[in-house]
């Protein structure tokens, strides 16, 4: 009745979250999966609460494997934790977000490019507590007009910004050596600097 009432759903609903992990990081759906998932988890626990008996006939098996006689089972308990730990790490760094590629197509496919369209006001950072450094560059194109009482030069610059979006990546081997393209700079996030006088 334990097992199949509470052990079995939940490692149901505990597979399910970790792969969660597969969902692409710059969607916006894998909050709301997460979310859905814990309330999932706390309605199924709220129903479950009347079907398991107050006490039962046997131990706990959390009591058995935290047991200080029983050194061989603390070992297996304390391998699997460091198994699930790895396997976690795994998940986490091979779903880092890259664009998909397809055969055929040199650059990343337009649907991989859409999800990072969409996270255009967001500052293009997977840890957020990560500085993005932008560098700026000045090339003077004109001199469109001198006041020379009012000490005024009126110019015209090229403005350039560099920094690193950790959203747009991939690998050129598998876009057929692509290694840059050319995007609108109205879909992505760009500092927000304003040059007022120099």
């Amino acid at each position: 009745m334990y097992v199949v009432n509470l052990l079995i759903p939940s490692c149901f609903l505990i597979t399910v979250d970790l792969f969660s992990f597969m969902l692409p990081i710059q969607t916006v759906d894998r909050s709301s999966f997460k979310m859905t998932l814990v309330l999932g988890y706390t309605v199924f626990l709220l129903s479950t609460n009347d079907l398991l008996p107050i006490t039962g006939n046997t131990i706990p098996l959390i009591s058995q494997i935290s047991h200080p006689a029983d050194s061989c089972s603390m070992i297996w308990f304390q391998q699997m934790l460091s198994f699930i730990s790895r396997l976690l790490l795994l998940a986490v760094f091979t779903c880092h977000g890259k664009l998909v590629c397809k055969e055929g197509q040199s650059g990343p496919t337009y649907e991989s490019m859409q999800a990072v369209f969409d996270l255009q006001p967001f500052r293009p950072a997977v840890n957020l507590s990560n500085p993005t450094i932008a560098n700026i560059s000045f090339t003077l194109y004109a001199v469109l007009g001198v006041n020379e009482k009012a000490q005024i030069l009126t110019t015209f610059l090229w403005l350039r910004l560099f920094w690193h979006n950790e959203y747009l990546v991939w690998e050129p081997e598998e876009c057929d050596g692509v290694t840059r393209i050319s995007l609108p700079v109205k879909e992505l996030w760009s500092p927000d600097i304003i040059v007022y006088e120099l």
